[in-house]
């Protein structure tokens, strides 16, 4: 998820949701270093076969390099 990885996000707390959908395969998310799991919500690592996969995700100023923290997965 890291590779062209561009652009950032200005303000603590921006969102944006990610959409994965496969094509009737299960596949691997590969988290990039950018991408960090929250207290109550964790990264999925794989799709859910021909299912639509939401991630929400919150940019997160605290640590020293700032991060995507997931804050919830539908």
């Amino acid at each position: 998820m890291s590779t062209n990885l561009s652009g950032t996000a200005q303000v603590a707390g921006s969102m944006v949701v990610v959409q994965f959908l496969d094509n009737g395969t299960a596949r691997t998310i590969a988290w990039g270093a950018k991408f960090a799991n929250s207290g109550g919500a964790l990264l999925p690592t794989t799709t859910v076969i021909s299912t639509t996969l939401n991630v929400l995700l919150m940019w997160d100023t605290t640590p020293a390099t700032p991060i995507w923290r997931c804050v919830g997965v539908a």
